[in-house]
């Protein structure tokens, strides 16, 4: 399939820019707005955005006509993942406590709930090319991650007892996983497995200063073939940035942002060459940006 350039797409349009260390940034929903996620022919965004009233709403950006369009009425969503062949959205929805993973058709908005155990505990990975969904459910001790067929009449979870604990972002291949776990001081710290558990890269962990608790390293974002990932380092909230890491030769690509203004939930566009992210720059509200990215050359030896 060919890949429309992102950034091309929305350069007629865009309503800010400023500067960061990956390459300019522009504003994708001025309105506000979280959780972004590609589809994969790079010309849509799904993304969530919080109501006046609380709700949070499941919508649809077309990046060529910067149109929104909310897909039917579903609330209290939250980290929407899109399947491979964009035929569907997989989602997080209800309250903390008994959060769920439901999928929907974008053209014919009738959801269906996937899980039915314990509440989950991370957002949902498309995996095996679309075929299962993973994720994590139960809690502390309980917790382990599952893959499940979210098209059975009655799925039936399969526990990935490799992957050990914590909570799972899986590469658009489904070979690799991004492993994030929280310490009794409350640090996450994130690592790059296989499928057999078997390490690929560590995350330098963020070092606390002065006995202060740090929010660490979380929130992996794969580039397309897997070969390098975003994510966020962070030591106080808000004070948060976007670093990518290559994953082939295992080694740091330095800071994709420098301002310190809670930069999350990265998500990379099918080719390689934009990165969405979410900040609340300048003390406003959180919106979506856009910014360019360089991708790393492939190494002579792809990653495991």
């Amino acid at each position: 399939m060919k890949y429309l350039s992102v950034t091309a797409l929305v350069s007629a349009w865009v309503l800010a820019a400023v500067a960061a260390e990956g390459g300019p940034v522009r504003c994708l929903t001025p309105a506000g707005g979280f959780s972004p996620a590609f589809f994969p022919d790079g010309q849509r965004l799904v993304f969530v955005r919080e109501t006046d009233e609380g709700d949070q709403h499941l919508l649809l950006l077309d990046l060529e006509r910067g149109k929104e369009a909310r897909v039917g009425e579903i609330d209290a969503v939250e980290r929407p993942a899109v399947s491979p062949d964009g035929r569907w959205i997989a989602y997080v929805a209800g309250p903390v406590f008994a959060r769920h993973i439901w999928i929907v058709d974008p053209n014919e908005p009738a959801p269906k709930r996937v899980t039915d155990r314990a509440a989950v505990r991370s957002a949902p990975s498309w995996i095996d090319g679309g075929k299962r969904l993973a994720v994590a459910e139960g809690k502390g001790e309980k917790q382990q991650v599952v893959s499940i067929d979210p098209f059975a009449e009655k799925p039936d979870p399969q526990v990935l007892e490799k992957l050990g604990k914590g909570t799972p972002t899986f590469s658009p291949c489904g070979k690799l996983a991004a492993m994030v776990t929280t310490d009794q001081k409350g640090t996450r710290h994130l690592r790059v497995v296989d499928r057999e558990g078997r390490l690929v890269a560590e995350m330098p962990p963020v070092e606390s200063s002065g006995g202060i608790s740090v929010r660490g390293c979380y929130d992996p974002a794969f580039g397309p073939d897997g070969r390098y990932m975003v994510y966020v380092r962070s030591d106080i909230q808000p004070a948060s940035d976007l670093h990518w890491h290559d994953l082939a030769k295992d080694r740091s690509l330095g800071a994709l942002t420098s301002d310190r203004s809670d930069n999350q939930m990265p998500a990379v566009s099918p080719d390689g060459k934009g990165l969405a992210f979410v900040a609340a720059k300048q003390g406003a509200i959180h919106k979506i940006y856009l910014m360019d990215l360089d991708p790393p050359a492939p190494a002579s030896q792809p990653a495991k």
